[in-house]
């Protein structure tokens, strides 16, 4: 008995019709991904821009007044565009955390707060603090800033 193949002219076309299907599906996901992933992006820059550009935090007069249990009052000013929902801190002395707080009152675009703390004195050298910002019915959080702070006795 003879054995027969495919016709060779067959066996290109199937050839070429797979590595055509193969190339069309690969296209795809990866058209897919790049939008997927373009759009993180796009939206990790706009997060990014609306936490350092449009809300950028001030701290004004920061003190505390001494007693057994001190309290520290520290001026907050928002000076961007969009209003901050809350604002959670912590303080920090040397590479140790002495305490959290979370402001849950919101401050307004280009508004002011008061952050009234108890039991924190001079020994707090650092803060910390996370915003979150609600823009069209959607809350952002904005990564840890961490800055340089000094609180002296308030005169």
């Amino acid at each position: 008995m003879k054995k027969r193949g495919v016709a060779p002219l067959i066996a290109t076309i199937l050839i070429i019709g797979m590595v055509v299907i193969v190339g069309v599906v690969l296209a795809n996901f990866f058209a897919e991904f790049s939008s997927k992933e373009t759009e993180r992006i796009e939206d990790k820059a706009f997060i990014a821009d609306l936490c350092i550009k449009k809300t950028k935090l001030n701290f004004g007069r920061s003190c505390f007044i001494p007693s057994p249990n001190p309290i520290s009052q520290i001026d907050i000013e928002n000076e961007g565009a969009y209003p901050i929902e809350k604002i959670d801190f912590t303080f920090f002395s040397g590479n140790s955390s002495v305490q959290t707080y979370e402001l849950n009152k919101s401050i307004s675009k280009y508004g002011h707060g008061i952050l009234n703390v108890t039991g924190l004195g001079g020994e707090t050298e650092r803060l910390g603090y996370i915003k979150y910002l609600r823009v069209d019915n959607e809350t952002f959080t904005c990564d840890l800033v961490i800055i340089d702070v000094e609180l002296n006795a308030c005169s």
